[in-house]
């Protein structure tokens, strides 16, 4: 038995403890209610994914025969722009989105996302447009109506 890619098995078990530890410091968080769906729900469900991702990285490097691997290809200027900009749009949006709120850092950070990432037509422009709203609304009903979550 073999182990196919050794960075992506070490990440896989690296990945299965840090979940495995911090969804059992999730339960030192005290929400109040022991029937409700509480602060601890979604953290519980992401980590369980992240769980299943990692066994799933686990299962998939250990063989019995080395897999080819096609060469990586070189960045070109124009992926490592792209790439580039993707990060600083990120960190943008995490430092303004106390100045402006949720809805509408989400939406300023969306809309050049999908567009820097997308074909940029425009009917791809009309549905990023759409896809935006939909997303930043829908999720704001959901955290601050349906979960009583604060959002920004």
């Amino acid at each position: 038995m073999a182990i196919r890619n050794k960075k992506d098995f070490f990440a896989g078990i690296l990945l299965l403890v840090f979940s495995g530890v911090m969804y059992r410091s999730s339960y030192s968080i005290s929400s109040g209610l022991d029937f409700a769906l509480g602060p601890t729900f979604f953290p519980r469900i992401l980590l369980i994914c992240v769980a299943l991702g990692a066994m799933f990285l686990i299962l998939v490097n250990i063989g019995f025969q080395q897999a080819a691997r096609p060469a990586a290809e070189p960045l070109d200027k124009k992926t490592f722009f792209y790439r580039f900009c993707l990060v600083a749009l990120t960190l943008a949006y995490i430092m303004v989105i106390p100045v402006l709120g949720y809805a509408t850092a989400t939406l300023l950070f969306l809309m050049p996302s999908m567009l820097l990432m997308g074909e940029r037509t425009l009917k791809n422009c009309t549905q990023y447009a759409i896809i935006a709203v939909a997303i930043t609304f829908g999720l704001q009903y959901i955290f601050s109506d349906l979960l009583n979550l604060f959002l920004p």
